[in-house]
């Protein structure tokens, strides 16, 4: 703060321009995420799986992934008539921030799924559930997306009750037999 007191200038931090001119593109965020339970010394494939009820195009820009301690692998796709088709895949315990999406010229419609996978891996002695508590675990995929116009999804998030109640297997008339084989693992382990 020496160099203000010294009548310098400080060009650090944003600057936010608002403006009363509707804009031609709006930006929403969609989550992932499941609840369920993983068994003691096990790995886990925590999944979910919805359809775009919307009929607007959505177009995924970034995607972030959240575990706690057991998350290995966090993936989400897009699924068109059974052919499923990378959004983005990392490691939850690498640094939590957006990243740009494995295709950014992807588009999902209505009548497309979206679906995520985290991977878990429980060495421990005890079950772990999914839950909001310190002990907890989480499974997280957020898709930023944007569209033309002011509509963004009318459903922000799409949930269900993991394992042992879902899993993708279940919902093969929907999504299709081609689940992908490296949905649990990173790129730079095949």
């Amino acid at each position: 703060m020496d160099y203000l007191i010294e009548g310098g200038m400080d060009d650090s931090g944003l600057i936010l321009k608002a403006s009363s001119t509707t804009m031609p593109k709006q930006a929403g965020v969609l989550l992932m995420g499941t609840a369920g339970t993983i068994r003691p010394h096990s790995e886990e494939h925590m999944e979910t799986a919805c359809p775009i009820e919307d009929n607007i195009d959505i177009h995924p820009f970034a995607f972030r992934t959240h575990t706690h301690k057991h998350g290995t692998v966090v993936s989400g796709y897009r699924v068109n008539n059974g052919k499923w088709d990378l959004i983005g895949k990392r490691s939850p315990q690498k640094p939590q921030m957006f990243y740009h999406v494995a295709n950014p010229d992807m588009v999902i419609k209505k009548g497309d799924f979206v679906a995520a996978r985290c991977t878990m891996v429980n060495n421990d002695d005890t079950q772990v559930k999914i839950g909001s508590g310190m002990d907890d675990e989480m499974c997280n995929f957020y898709m930023m997306y944007w569209v033309d116009g002011n509509r963004l999804l009318s459903r922000k998030n799409c949930f269900t009750m993991g394992p042992p109640y879902f899993y993708w297997k279940q919902w093969q008339q929907e999504l299709g037999d081609s689940i992908p084989e490296d949905a649990s693992q990173l790129d730079e382990e095949k």
